[in-house]
This record gives structure tokens, C-alpha cells and sequence, in this order.
């Protein structure tokens, strides 16, 4: 339980739980129906976006498309990712710094 306590996981990089943890997946698959909806629709908003590694990966990005993210280690990286696309405007935990993705 300690060596799980001080696992680094920002960005949601769960690499440490490889062989240490089991778990079974539904038969769909969350992006494919993310980069579906993606294509027709105007706004998208990702709660806890992490690394914001999901949204850039998307291929079309709606013209507004903003990420929140209420764990500190990871929102510097997420404004980074969704600056990348310019797309996502902002990322920001709640008494955090705000990280402008547009700027």
C-alpha cells in the first residue's frame, strides 16, 4: 500500500498497476464512440481530462472544445496537449492557476 501511495500517476499513466492489477473491458470501446459524436457536433466538453492525451488524439475537434482537470500534476501537461490542437480553450482546478490552451 505505501509503494501504491507514492506511485507517480499524473497524466492518468496507470503503467505501474501492469501486472499488479486485473480487469475486465466492455465490449466498445469509449474513444470510438468519442471520435464518432466528434465529427457532427459543434462542442465537446472532457471532465477530468487528464493529460488531454484522449482529445488530441481525436481526428476532428469541434470548434469549441474545452477540458477540466482537478488533479494539479496534470493540468500544466493538458493545457499543453489541447494547446496542440487548438481547439480547447481552458484547463483549471479549482483554486488553481488557470492554463490559458488558447494562448
Amino acid at each position: 500500500m505505501r509503494e501504491a501511495e507514492h506511485a507517480d500517476i499524473s497524466g492518468w499513466d496507470f503503467r505501474w498497476f501492469d501486472g499488479r492489477a486485473s480487469e475486465d473491458r466492455p465490449s466498445w470501446h469509449y474513444f470510438d464512440l468519442v471520435a464518432e459524436r466528434a465529427r457532427s457536433v459543434s462542442s465537446l466538453l472532457d471532465l477530468e481530462v487528464g493529460n488531454g492525451h484522449m482529445v488530441v488524439a481525436l481526428p476532428r475537434l469541434p470548434p469549441l472544445t474545452v477540458g477540466t482537470e482537478g488533479y494539479q500534476p496534470n493540468i500544466a501537461a493538458a493545457a499543453e496537449s489541447l494547446r496542440s490542437r487548438g481547439g480547447a480553450r481552458r484547463c483549471r482546478a479549482r483554486g488553481a492557476h488557470r492554463h490559458d490552451a488558447s494562448s
